[in-house]
This record gives C-alpha cells, sequence and structure tokens, in this order.
C-alpha cells in the first residue's frame, strides 16, 4: 500500500517537473531568438558615438508582425512614455544597469492599460513583434498591442 502510494506521488511530481521544464522553454524561447541576432559596434554620426546595430536574419524577420509570448522582469520607463521594458534579467543586471547585452531588453506597447506592475516582477507578455535596426533612441525588440498574460 505505502510502495503504491509512493509511486504515485512520484508520478505527480515527474509531471509537474516535465511540465515545468517544457514551459520554461516555451517561456524563454524567443529570448533565445534575440541572442541569436548578432550585434555590431558602429558609429552613429547623428548621436556622435559609437552604438550596438542589429543584423536581422530570417529566423527572427519571419516572426515580424506575428503575435509573440514573452516573460522577464518588468521595468519601468519613467520619461512619460507608454510603453515599458521587459527584460530577461532583473534590474540590478539589466542591459542598462548590470552590463548585459541589447539583446537581453525589449520595448512593450500595451494595447490597452494594465495593472499595476512593480519593478522586476516577472511577467508574461503577448504583443506583435516588430523591429528596429537603425533609431539609436528606440529598442531593437518592439512588442506593440501587448497585453498582460496571467
Amino acid at each position: 500500500m505505502k510502495s503504491i502510494m509512493n509511486r504515485k506521488v512520484l508520478s505527480v511530481l515527474l509531471f509537474f517537473m516535465a511540465t515545468t521544464f517544457v514551459l520554461a522553454q516555451k517561456q524563454d524561447n524567443l529570448w533565445m531568438v534575440f541572442e541569436r541576432v548578432p550585434f555590431e559596434v558602429k558609429f552613429s554620426e547623428a548621436e556622435n558615438g559609437y552604438f550596438y546595430f542589429p543584423e536581422f536574419g530570417k529566423e527572427i524577420k519571419d516572426l515580424v508582425g506575428k503575435e509573440v509570448e514573452i516573460t522577464g522582469h518588468y521595468l519601468p520607463y519613467d520619461f512619460g512614455e507608454d510603453f515599458f521594458i521587459i527584460s530577461k534579467y532583473p534590474y540590478a543586471s539589466c542591459f542598462f544597469c548590470g552590463g548585459a547585452g541589447p539583446e537581453s531588453i525589449a520595448a512593450i506597447y500595451p494595447g490597452k492599460k494594465l495593472r499595476k506592475l512593480k519593478m522586476d516582477e516577472i511577467i508574461t507578455i503577448k504583443g506583435k513583434l516588430t523591429l528596429n535596426s537603425d533609431d539609436v533612441d528606440n529598442f531593437n525588440f518592439i512588442l506593440k498591442d501587448a497585453v498582460l498574460l496571467d
């Protein structure tokens, strides 16, 4: 009787571990696509400085205009803009503060007002992917008409 109970508990535990693993892979999938985008440091005459410029390939271009999902850390953008940032890493380790690369952040433009979010809260967003390869005042990866999934 005890061994049957142990097997059932083990089966349930293995099921949840497998589900969590598959979910984690799905959530990280877009970050992995971002990571495969090569960046080249180039001089911008308009900004009189050096910046990372992406070289978007077919893999990511095929996602443009399609709804995609991404899970990451919420980072507010406090210049009165109508967007926020999602980061693969928490604030202390993000692109702006911790030395991560430009492939680890995306601009999120919500399609409607979202509930109040906390700094570094882990969220999942779904939106239409757009890309920016030459405007150094904008993000390279952008999700528009985004909705919060939870």
